[in-house]
């Protein structure tokens, strides 16, 4: 039985609750965190091993793979248009990058991590045309028994598995939390529909 410290612990967990309920009713079958990538490149909402990805609000504008929860965000997709909005300044240095065939700013997710690199295919700059992918470049760090941080190594996994086959560019956690909340905040959009958890629990 959990001990709660306060009401707004115990209103929190409810609505973990209800939302794990109604994923339940509506069917949302868990799925190997190695196969996760189709959703990804789909945009398509799914639930993994400690991951989920989201199409945030439905409006198919903006999705993220999360891994654990909305305290870290792995990869996030969002249209060109919308990115111009929110980010007008960038967005024009990134359509200035594509004229260059995307080689000044983007990079191939695969290089970093180590894979085999994807070529210079016209249908990745199509799809890279549609809407810049960002991943995130910084550890998840978590405390351990003795209360030292250190990097979640499972989140290296879940990085590896939920990939993306689009370029990517790197970005850090602070940049992306502040993305999706100008987002949810420009169209009034509360929590995600998917539960967070924090490393250890399931």
């Amino acid at each position: 039985m959990y001990k709660f410290n306060n009401i707004m612990e115990i209103k929190k967990k409810l609505r973990l609750l209800i939302r794990e309920m109604i994923g339940m009713q509506v069917g949302e079958e868990r799925i190997p965190n190695p196969e996760a990538d189709v959703y990804v490149d789909k945009k398509e909402n799914f639930l993994g091993s400690h991951t989920y990805g989201e199409n945030i609000g439905g409006l198919n504008k903006m999705y993220v793979a999360y891994s654990y929860g909305e305290q870290h965000p792995l990869f996030l997709w969002v249209d060109k248009e919308e990115f111009k909005e929110l980010r007008p300044h960038e967005a024009k240095q990134l359509s200035e990058s594509e004229e260059d065939d995307g080689k000044k700013h983007a990079h191939f997710f695969s290089d970093e991590i180590g894979h085999e690199k994807v070529g210079d295919e016209d249908e990745h700059d199509i799809e890279y045309k549609k809407g810049p992918w960002f991943y995130n470049e910084k550890p998840y760090y978590v405390r351990d028994k003795k209360g030292r941080l250190k990097p979640n190594k499972w989140t290296y996994k879940h990085l590896e598995d939920l990939k993306p086959n689009e370029k990517v560019q790197a970005r850090d956690t602070i940049y992306l939390h502040k993305l999706i909340r100008d987002f949810k905040k420009k169209y009034h959009i509360g929590d995600n529909s998917h539960t967070d958890l924090k490393p250890g629990e399931k």
